[in-house]
């Protein structure tokens, strides 16, 4: 079975820069090896410090991205991490909004809203206008407005904004 590898995957592209780099470490240690253990002495004192400096800055920055590529790794799964929690509250704040709506529907459905009525309804607590709902629902402004004084009436409410706090005061004090 074929599988594709990611290269942009954090993991291939570590072992990638960790391999290039381990490629070239372990050759600059094979050639200084063979220099600074030549038994021909063919290397000057100066050369051999130089190769041993190189070796040393070598080691140093292998080391270093090393721990860079750590610390990456740890960012990451903090990163997965934060973005498993943020999804659960995005899920949890859906059910709370889903429950929400379903009470509210229920409460309409007790109060013997319409079906029109409880389009209205809603819009009005998310609070849009009568324009406002009339444009959306493709009616007259009129007929909006006489649709609340029947949900005011059915409801025992007095207006838009008791409408919206009556449902308000419910999720508050749940």
């Amino acid at each position: 079975m074929n599988q594709m590898i990611d290269v942009h995957s954090p993991n291939v592209t570590k072992k990638i820069i960790l391999s290039g780099y381990l490629l070239f470490f372990s050759s600059l240690i094979l050639d200084l090896s063979v220099d600074v253990f030549n038994l021909e002495e063919s290397m000057s004192g100066p050369l051999k410090a130089i190769e041993v400096v190189i070796f040393i800055i070598g080691t140093g920055g292998f080391i270093y991205l090393w721990k860079l590529l750590g610390q990456t790794d740890m960012h990451l799964r903090t990163i997965q991490e934060l973005n498993r929690t943020v999804n659960k509250h995005v899920e949890a704040g859906e059910v709370m909004r889903q429950e929400f709506q379903e009470y509210v529907t229920a409460q309409f459905e007790k109060w013997s809203f319409t079906e029109s009525e409880q389009d209205v309804a809603f819009f009005m607590l998310k609070g849009l206008s009568f324009k406002e709902i009339a444009d959306i629902r493709g009616v007259a402004e009129r007929t909006i407005r006489n649709q609340s004084i029947s949900i005011y009436s059915k409801s025992k409410l007095s207006g838009k904004h008791e409408l919206a706090a009556y449902f308000l005061d419910e999720m508050f004090s749940r």
